[in-house]
C-alpha cells in the first residue's frame, strides 16, 4: 500500500483538530487572565503538541514525496500529473499549519499574556509605596520589568518541558 494515503488522511485529520484547537485557544486568550487560568496554559500546551504532531505528518507526507522523486522508476505507477497533486496538497497542508502556528504565537497573542503578566504583577505589587509621579514611574517600570521576566521564565519552563518530553 502507498503510505501517501495514510499519511495524507493522518495530516487531514490532524489539521482539522487543529484548526478547531487554535481557534478555542485563541478565544480563551481573548476572554480570560491568561496569568492565571488553568485552562489557558492546558490549552496552550495542547496546542503546541497538536502542532508539533502535525509538523511531524507533515514530514512524514513529505517524505514519501521525496522517496517517489528520487526513483521514478521504482514508482511508476505514480505519474508526473499524481505527484503533482501530491506536491500541491503538501504545500496547502504547509501553509495551513504555518497560518495556524503564526496566529497561536502572533504579535496580539503576546500582547495580551504580558498585559495580563503586568496587570497581575501590578495587583500583587500595588505602588509599592510610591510618593510621587517619579516614584510612580519607577514602580511602572519595575512592573513591566517584572512582567517580562515572568513570560520569560514561563516560555522557557515551557520549552524545557517540550525538552523533557523529546527525551522519553
Amino acid at each position: 500500500m502507498d503510505p501517501y494515503y495514510h499519511f495524507n488522511t493522518v495530516l487531514s485529520e490532524r489539521m482539522d483538530v487543529l484548526s478547531s484547537t487554535v481557534s478555542t485557544y485563541l478565544n480563551t486568550v481573548r476572554t480570560c487572565d491568561t496569568s492565571t487560568s488553568l485552562e489557558y496554559k492546558t490549552q496552550r500546551k495542547n496546542t503546541k503538541k497538536l502542532l508539533k504532531s502535525a509538523e511531524g505528518t507533515l514530514k512524514d507526507l513529505q517524505s514519501t514525496i521525496r522517496a517517489v522523486e528520487n526513483d521514478r522508476a521504482k514508482f511508476g505507477h505514480i505519474d508526473d500529473e499524481e505527484l503533482g497533486s501530491r506536491r500541491a496538497f503538501v504545500q496547502t497542508m504547509s501553509n495551513r499549519l504555518h497560518n495556524l502556528k503564526s496566529s497561536a504565537s502572533s504579535d496580539a497573542v503576546k500582547s495580551k499574556v504580558l498585559a495580563d503578566e503586568r496587570s497581575a504583577f501590578g495587583r500583587r505589587a500595588g505602588d509599592l509605596g510610591a510618593r510621587n509621579e517619579g516614584e510612580r514611574e519607577n514602580t511602572g517600570f519595575v512592573v513591566d520589568q517584572r512582567a517580562q521576566a515572568g513570560v520569560m521564565m514561563r516560555q522557557q519552563d515551557e520549552t524545557l518541558e517540550e525538552l523533557d518530553g523529546a527525551v522519553d
